[in-house]
């Protein structure tokens, strides 16, 4: 639940009821009180893990999020309320939670449902995409920019905008004692997810740029927001780029010459499965995704037919 680190870092596993069950955040701890890097999901199991960690009489003076996801932000706003912590955000992240909170207000602002028809798939219903919007009903303190310096606990921290995962993410570097806390722009044992939602997004190749501007950092640890820590960070950047080399492989060979949707990509690399939650549209999306940034870099090529965009290789 609570693990060392460094003599002022420490990883805190909170339960997540998805995916790999758990969220890595951390704390750092200050003269000032504690600093929390991301909160975790907004369950009740996780504010009660918190609220064991948290018991002793040492403030909690901030939290800093590292992107909008409701299992990094959850509880940002009962950090608020329970221990009066103040909130800082990217000023990108709140430009994400302000878009978020107006699809609850009109779903129909979202661009992703028309986005998924565009590209051969089915008529999603919206309850699909629909979120909880207590995971984004908060306000925060104080936002940063791109290279903010940000204090945290003893340390000083760099944010470091690294889009991709999604278009607000950050990692937060401190230099003298080579700490990095990459969030979910890299993971241990699995790619990220990367996925694109809205025409006219790239997000693998934003995320491909991104990495660049952490994977010659000098670190010592690098502390990821799932899974276990990362060892050799050069190295597991090079891995995370061979598995998408071979993923754009397997798909350039399904593609006929006639030309082929990402919809119809998706179910001969993923099989045919129904689109009922968020998870379940992944696949389609990362299918886009993936042909979106092939056909960026001249891989494959496309066109748009009576409104379907359809993926087709010249020779």
């Amino acid at each position: 639940m609570l693990n060392k680190i460094t003599d002022k870092v420490y990883q805190v596993k909170i339960p997540f009821p998805m995916g790999m069950n758990e969220v890595n955040c951390y704390l750092i701890k200050g003269q000032n009180g504690y600093t929390i890097i991301d909160t975790g999901f907004n369950t009740e199991e996780a504010k009660a893990v918190w609220t064991k960690i948290l018991s002793d009489d040492t403030p909690v003076e901030k939290v800093v999020l590292t992107h909008a996801h409701p299992d990094h932000g959850g509880l940002a706003g009962w950090f608020k309320e329970q221990f009066g912590a103040s909130v800082l955000l990217s000023r990108r992240s709140f430009i994400e939670l302000k878009k978020i909170q107006s699809y609850f207000l009109n779903s129909n602002l979202n661009p992703i449902f028309s986005f998924l028809r565009m590209h051969g798939g089915p008529k999603v219903p919206v309850k699909v995409f629909q979120r909880s919007l207590e995971d984004y009903d908060f306000e925060p303190d104080i936002l940063f920019e791109d290279h903010s310096k940000i204090q945290a606990g003893d340390l000083v921290l760099e944010s470091i905008w690294t889009p991709g995962h999604t278009p607000d993410h950050f990692c937060f570097y401190n230099q003298e004692q080579q700490i990095l806390f990459v969030g979910d722009h890299v993971v241990n044992s699995f790619n990220t997810i990367v996925l694109t939602e809205q025409e006219g997004e790239n997000s693998l190749n934003d995320y491909f740029e991104s990495l660049k501007s952490i994977e010659n950092k000098s670190v010592l640890y690098v502390m990821a927001g799932h899974g276990e820590l990362i060892g050799n960070l050069a190295n597991r950047i090079a891995e995370i780029r061979a598995n998408y080399i071979k993923k754009w492989q397997q798909i350039q060979g399904l593609i006929p010459k006639e030309g082929i949707t990402a919809y119809e990509i998706s179910q001969n690399v993923y099989g045919n499965k129904e689109i009922t939650d968020r998870y379940s549209a992944a696949p389609f999306l990362q299918t886009i995704t993936n042909l979106t940034y092939m056909e960026s870099t001249g891989f494959i090529k496309k066109e748009e037919r009576q409104g379907t965009v359809y993926f087709y290789c010249d020779s």
